[in-house]
């Protein structure tokens, strides 16, 4: 749409009496502040050249961001929000969060930002539900990845999930008793697996976790160091969930929560498409960027 709304974009800073200048309202103000208004192109004109759009803009400067995450990035949850609350911003806006039994957000215990979500290890997880094909993983790369912090690994604890019911699964990295699995199938029903074996992870600690499928090769690293990959992944077609649901501290593999995690989770992306790490790497010091 042209010309654009202030809506449209975000504006980091506006300078030309000193002033730092935020609101849509400001901004205009300033931009007015000339005092020349003829047609609608004339104003226009007169608010772009402030932006410093043109050569002869003086004396403001600009600087706009507009967030873009990459054709890839199909989810992003940060969690960021007050403690105790039971919704947070999908940021690619592709998908809604939802929550489920009493998980909510705790700002004591986070890995960036001001919040994670907190799962109680008996009935807590959370959603992420919108575009059905973004989950559809099928024979192409893709990286399913988070923070995690334990609180207790025994038992079968499910990080991320994609499935919808016992029909209709495909993929999860799952941590059994300490040891981190990817379970995936191919036809819905049956799950194939592979341990990654124990990765000497701690309790009461925050990990980067990452599962990742580049070509024939399927490899999970931990803080960035690769623990393993499954065997020859040549042919293996995941099994399209025609309802796609994105699950988090919990699995959805029987049309109902299972596999519930006891701890928290922080700064989930999911990736379709891309293989984002095809060696061992510097895990993110820091919220995913678009």
């Amino acid at each position: 749409m042209w010309p654009p709304r202030s809506s449209d974009l975000r504006i980091q800073e506006l300078t030309g009496n000193g002033e730092e200048l935020s609101k849509p309202d400001d901004v205009h103000a300033a931009l007015r502040a000339g005092g020349y208004v003829g047609s609608i192109d004339d104003m226009w004109k007169q608010h772009l050249e402030a932006l410093g759009i043109t050569s002869t803009a003086e004396p403001f400067t600009t600087s706009i961001a507009i967030a873009s995450w990459d054709a890839e990035t199909v989810f992003v949850g940060f969690f960021n929000g007050a403690n105790g609350a039971t919704a947070a911003t999908e940021e690619t806006e592709r998908h809604t969060i939802g929550f489920g039994g009493t998980a909510h957000l705790d700002t004591t215990i986070k890995k960036f930002g001001t919040a994670s979500v907190q799962f109680d290890g008996n009935s807590d997880y959370v959603t992420g539900l919108g575009n059905l094909t973004d989950f559809e993983f099928a024979a192409g790369n893709f990286t399913m990845e988070c923070h995690a912090y334990a609180i207790s690994e025994s038992g079968s604890q499910a990080y991320l999930n994609i499935s919808d019911s016992a029909t209709d699964r495909a993929v999860q990295i799952v941590n059994i008793n300490g040891t981190l699995y990817c379970q995936w199938s191919t036809n819905g029903t049956a799950w194939s697996f592979h341990s990654f074996g124990d990765a000497g992870m701690s309790t009461a600690t925050w990990y980067h976790i990452a599962l990742v499928r580049n070509g024939t090769a399927l490899t999970m690293y931990v803080d960035g160091s690769s623990i393993g990959s499954a065997d020859d992944w040549t042919g293996v077609t995941i099994h399209d969930v025609e309802a796609a649901t994105l699950s988090i501290g919990a699995a959805d593999v029987n049309g109902t929560p299972t596999q519930f995690m006891n701890g928290y989770i922080d700064n989930v992306r999911i990736t379709k498409g891309l293989a984002r790490y095809t060696a061992n790497f510097t895990a993110p010091t820091a919220e995913y960027e678009s």
